[in-house]
């Protein structure tokens, strides 16, 4: 399981073979949990959780400097922030 850092780190090309490669062991898992196999469930969860952050980095798109400092609001969605983005084009 890698932390945030280093999957940030990641080309795409490494981010998509990692995500490939998770949902691979994320259906061993549950074929083993299924079979009683599995002796330890948390697994599932933290490689959920790790699914999760791989395709949330590449839904993210990249930022230059300047617009990382910038804060939106917590309120407006990604819908909003993105449709802003498009509108400053």
């Amino acid at each position: 399981m890698a932390n945030v850092r280093e999957l940030r780190e990641l080309t795409a090309d490494e981010l998509d073979l990692r995500l490939r490669e998770s949902k691979v062991r994320m259906f061993e898992l549950r074929e083993r949990a299924r079979t009683g196999q599995l002796k330890n469930v948390k697994e599932i969860t933290l490689l959920k959780k790790e699914i999760a952050r791989i395709m949330t980095i590449k839904a993210t798109p990249l930022q230059s400097p300047q617009e990382t400092s910038r804060v939106v609001p917590k309120k407006r969605g990604l819908f909003h922030f993105r449709r802003e983005q498009e509108g400053n084009k």
